[in-house]
């Protein structure tokens, strides 16, 4: 082990290390017991979920509890652990052979959204109840990895400089002595910098690990990079891979296959050297998807916002809110898929721009007015997968997470080889 990551295990600051003495390992949890007032809901929520389907004397019912939630807008996430009690069976009618009493560790995580629980992740496993320490299992929530698009900055600006500033003090030889009070002035820098507030000491504990656990991956992701990529400090540092995932990601696109759409028509000409939609004015400014599963409506839009544009020579910022609220083959913050958002456009008879219907970042019932709409799409096609470039080897991509991320909320990605998957699932309205 490097010795800087030695140092780090022995502070207690990397998940999953050994604590010292004063920092007890599970600090960053609440205790172990019944689940506080704040958890009681989403944790029988949890339960209830569990549950579902087993028949009466084979449902299990709840031992111990902890976890943590965190808070944006009018929404918290509840990362939850709990211990669960299966019931002996004996009844021939539901069991075809004897099972005893089991105890079930479970890693839960419930989104409450305006008072709606939806359980994203449930994961159990039996607990040896002969071992000691038997309960206190490897925390669920220790990450082996960084989200690498999640640390990814494209090219150094004013935030990175803290960035260079822990790689400098990890590289430092021999080690600084002061290195758990600098890594917690650079800590203290990014809380300042992205506004981020702590329920309590505990949970500021755990975000500072995972911060530096993160540095840490980014540190390890830049020496291996063969491009001109920054990686360092974003506002996500302070977020586990899970949680980056659970809250940003959209993890609808591994499950359903969504509506099939029928292929482009090839084109003939050769791309030109370098091509820019910027600066054709076929692009609108980058927007900020919140704490919000709704990428995929992001896409959307920002796709026939260039075709309404080609098209019809008018650049407009659509309504993202309006997918969230009325495509009911989409899941809103949950997830959803492109080619059901076409579908839903040409449903629901167009698109009102973002003004007229303007983004919460969480699911409403839908208010969608036909009088208002002023985009409407023909068709939907699947783009080809051949993504062989001219002189230009990447692609300069708009996200949805705001422009203080990556470079001004963009991001470029080498081109030509399939990069992240970016040619598996290009798809595109139709407008004539």
């Amino acid at each position: 082990m490097a010795p800087w990551l030695q140092l780090l295990s022995l502070l207690g600051l990397l998940p999953g290390a050994v604590a010292a003495p004063a920092q007890p390992r599970a600090a960053s949890f609440q205790a172990w017991g019944p689940p506080s007032p704040e958890l009681l809901a989403p944790t029988r929520f949890a339960l209830e979920m569990f549950n579902r389907g087993r028949a009466a004397g084979t449902r299990a019912v709840l031992g111990l509890v902890r976890g943590r939630v965190r808070r944006a807008g009018q929404g918290s996430l509840y990362s939850l652990e709990a211990t669960l009690e299966e019931p002996p069976c004996n009844d021939p009618m539901v069991c075809r052979l004897p099972v005893s009493k089991k105890t079930l560790l479970c890693s839960f995580q419930v989104l409450d959204e305006l008072g709606r629980h939806v359980l994203l992740r449930k994961d159990c496993g039996p607990v040896d109840t002969k071992v000691p320490g038997a309960g206190e299992p490897k925390s669920a929530f220790t990450q082996g990895s960084a989200m690498i698009s999640s640390l990814s900055q494209n090219h150094p600006d004013n935030r990175n400089e803290t960035f260079s500033s822990v790689i400098s003090l990890l590289n430092e030889d021999p080690l600084s002595q002061d290195l758990p009070v600098k890594m917690a002035s650079i800590f203290k820098n990014f809380v300042i910098t992205y506004n981020r507030t702590y329920e309590s000491k505990e949970e500021a504990r755990w975000r500072l690990s995972v911060f530096v656990n993160n540095m840490v991956r980014a540190q390890k992701i830049q020496a291996l990079d063969r491009g001109t990529a920054q990686y360092g400090v974003t506002k996500f540092s302070d977020l586990t891979e899970e949680e980056f995932r659970t809250i940003y990601l959209n993890t609808l696109l591994r499950k359903e296959p969504g509506n099939k759409m029928k292929q482009a028509k090839s084109v003939g000409d050769l791309a030109p050297p370098e091509w820019d939609w910027r600066s054709k004015g076929a692009v609108t400014k980058v927007k900020d998807q919140g704490m919000c599963g709704s990428c995929w409506a992001f896409s959307v839009t920002g796709n026939v916002e260039g075709q309404w544009f080609l098209n019809q020579g008018t650049l407009l910022s659509l309504s993202e809110q309006e997918l969230l609220d009325c495509d009911k083959m989409d899941k809103a913050c949950m997830g959803g898929l492109p080619s059901n958002a076409y579908s839903a456009i040409k449903n629901l008879g167009g698109l009102e721009t973002e003004d007229d219907y303007s983004y919460q970042g969480h699911m409403q019932s839908c208010n969608f007015s036909a009088e208002k709409a002023k985009v409407y799409i023909n068709d939907s096609v699947e783009l080809s997968q051949n993504e062989q470039s001219s002189d230009v080897p990447f692609w300069a991509i708009k996200n949805s997470w705001g422009t203080d991320w990556g470079e001004k909320g963009y991001y470029y990605l080498h081109r030509g080889s399939g990069a992240c998957g970016v040619n598996t699932m290009a798809s595109s309205a139709v407008v004539d």
